[in-house]
């Protein structure tokens, strides 16, 4: 009977560790599976950035005029990209497409001394649209991605064994030389910054 006991503690010591060597192997692929998502929206989102980058260095090219002030024209170029410069509803809100009429003001506004301003600004206005459209879908994408990576780590078991999601393995740039990790990259990366 003694026996039976000892070999009957045995078998129970035996399954336990199997079952906490399976348990660790589910929770090491769940955190390589998390460590992978966090590393393609990374990147995805340093795509997206670089994008906006080339925009607001890419417009000179258009013109054949050299601005003494890029600042101005870089901001203007982002405002129209967020949707500031957008034909609006009833309601006041974005449709989506830049109004030519505020941008082109906005533009003789920011340099008011400037001969043929209209001209290129339309010509900004043109390449403008079409890039903006391409960033649009870039986003619509990202925020597809950052959707399904927060679907993914609220479900069970990654909800129950990987509480530290998101991790360091996802960042952004804030700025040129201001990395965030974890939490305030996924807070950034789920806004988006083209009006819809």
């Amino acid at each position: 009977m003694k026996r039976m006991l000892v070999i009957g503690c045995g078998g129970l010591s035996i399954l336990g560790v199997i079952l906490l060597v399976g348990l660790g192997l589910v929770i090491a692929g769940e955190q390589n599976t998390g460590v992978s998502k966090e590393n393609d929206l990374s990147g995805n989102y340093g795509a997206f950035q670089g994008s906006l980058t080339e925009l607001t260095s890419g417009w000179q090219e258009q013109i054949s005029f050299h601005f003494a002030n890029v600042d101005a024209m870089n901001t203007l170029i982002t405002d129209a990209v967020g949707g500031r410069y957008d034909h609006k509803d009833a309601q006041g809100n974005s449709t989506g497409s830049i109004d030519a009429n505020l941008f082109i003001q906005a533009v003789a506004e920011a340099y008011p001394n400037v001969t043929g301003i209209t001209d290129m600004a339309n010509q900004i206005l043109t390449w403008l649209r079409a890039k903006r459209e391409g960033l649009r879908n870039e986003q619509a994408k990202l925020l597809t991605q950052v959707a399904n990576y927060n679907t993914w780590r609220k479900q069970f078991p990654q909800s129950i064994f990987l509480g530290n999601l998101p991790s360091e393995n996802l960042y952004v740039f804030k700025s040129p030389t201001q990395k965030v990790y974890g939490q305030e990259a996924l807070d950034i990366m789920s806004r988006g910054i083209i009006s819809s």
